[in-house]
């Protein structure tokens, strides 16, 4: 073993885009939502929470070229 530290890759913006945040919020509520009507056998739910998850797909790129998108350093 050597006395040298060990090299850290660095990651450029690992979650650090409200983009990111919101659109992976938006189909994970989706998941959990769709999931729970599963449970409790309201149809509805499962589809709303169906539609959620392309909406949280179709906000990530959206957000990101309005400018909510990882920023430069």
């Amino acid at each position: 073993m050597s006395n040298q530290p060990a090299a850290v890759e660095h990651h450029e913006d690992e979650g650090h885009s409200v983009a990111g945040w919101v659109g992976v919020t938006v189909m994970l509520l989706g998941f959990a939502l769709g999931t729970l009507g599963l449970f409790i056998d309201q149809m509805v739910v499962v589809w709303i929470g169906v539609a959620l998850i392309p909406l949280g797909a179709i906000l990530w790129p959206l957000l990101k070229a309005f400018g909510l998108g990882p920023k430069a350093h």
